[in-house]
């Protein structure tokens, strides 16, 4: 518990309160301002009204010691990530070790949505039904880069990581 406190105060040494939160804020996924300057300046407390947040937001995000502690705290969600997925894979090789093909096939089916390796339909939704409609293929790969670049999700390994998931789900080894 001691390294994960270590970690974050020199994560955020030399920020103020303020870019402290804004970090948090510009670089959680589960926030609602994940990736929007604006919305991550109005919820660290900046300047009020949309111009305002939209001039803060830009501002802080110029900062070298801003942008140092971003890509360190995208590294450390990574490695949290990563060390998800790891377990995830360890599950799906001991529960097909012991022939539990179900638990065996969710594993492989999580590993492979994660790395691109299954693509579910996209939609925009719209007040009516009428107005729904399915996004173009342009669109799903514009959609799916954009993922990935935030991910931070290398193309090589994904298609190398979407192989081993098949090779798993089919039964045969090294595929």
């Amino acid at each position: 518990m001691t390294d994960e406190y270590d970690e974050q105060d020199a994560m955020f040494a030399g920020l103020t309160t303020k870019e402290a939160a804004f970090v948090v804020a510009f670089g959680d996924i589960e926030s609602e301002a994940f990736g929007n300057a604006t919305a991550a300046a109005l919820a660290a407390g900046y300047a009020g009204g949309s111009g305002g947040a939209r001039s803060a937001g830009w501002k802080v995000l110029q900062r070298p010691h801003v942008r140092k502690a971003l890509a360190t705290y995208a590294a450390a969600a990574q490695q949290g990530l990563d060390h998800v997925m790891n377990q995830v894979a360890r599950i799906g090789q001991l529960a097909e070790a012991k022939g539990d093909l179900a638990v065996a096939l969710r594993s492989a089916e999580l590993l492979a949505k994660r790395l691109g390796g299954f693509v579910e339909r996209l939609m925009i939704s719209a007040d009516t039904i009428s107005m729904q409609r399915e996004l173009s293929e342009a669109e799903q790969d514009e959609a799916r880069r954009l993922a990935d670049i935030r991910l931070g999700v290398n193309p090589a390994d994904a298609a190398e990581a979407a192989a081993a998931a098949r090779a798993l789900m089919t039964g045969r080894k090294g595929a």
